[in-house]
C-alpha cells in the first residue's frame, strides 16, 4: 500500500533531502565553526531536555556567535529551523515529558488499613502516661 501511495518514495525523498540539509547547513563558515555550532544546538537542546523553542534556539545561536560572523539571514533560514526541530524531537523522544496532569497527584492510598493512631494529629507531642 505504501508503494501505491508513493508512501516509500516520499520517505526515501526526505530523508535524502535531510542528510544534504544536515550537511549543507552553515557550509559557509569553516568546518571548526560549522562544529561549534552544530555542538552549540545540541548542548542547548538537551540542557533543557527538548523543552525549548526553536526561535529561542535560534536567537542564543545569534547571539552566541554574533562576534564569530553570524548573522540573522544565516539563523532565521527554513533550513536551521527544520535542523533545529529534528535536534527537538530526537531529544524529547529520548526524555519524554513528564505528565504532571494526574487526577491521583497527593490523594493518600485507600487500601491502607484504617490505623486510629492516623486520625490524632497530636499523639505523637502527647506524654507518655504510662
Amino acid at each position: 500500500m505504501q508503494e501505491r501511495t508513493g508512501l516509500t518514495e516520499y520517505l526515501k525523498r526526505a530523508a535524502d533531502d535531510s542528510v544534504t540539509e544536515k550537511n549543507d547547513i552553515f557550509a559557509q563558515f569553516g568546518s571548526d565553526m560549522k562544529k561549534d555550532i552544530i555542538n552549540f544546538c545540541k548542548n542547548r537542546i538537551s540542557s533543557y531536555r527538548g523543552q525549548i523553542s526553536i526561535p529561542a534556539v535560534q536567537e542564543d545561536l545569534l547571539s552566541s556567535f554574533r562576534q564569530q560572523g553570524l548573522q540573522s539571514q544565516d539563523v532565521y533560514t527554513k533550513a536551521v529551523a527544520s535542523y533545529i526541530d529534528n535536534l527537538i524531537i530526537d531529544e524529547l523522544r529520548a526524555n519524554p515529558p513528564i505528565d504532571t496532569n494526574n487526577s491521583d497527584l497527593g490523594a493518600l492510598d485507600k487500601n491502607l488499613d484504617d490505623d486510629n493512631d492516623d486520625n490524632d494529629f497530636f499523639a505523637n507531642l502527647m506524654t507518655n502516661m504510662q
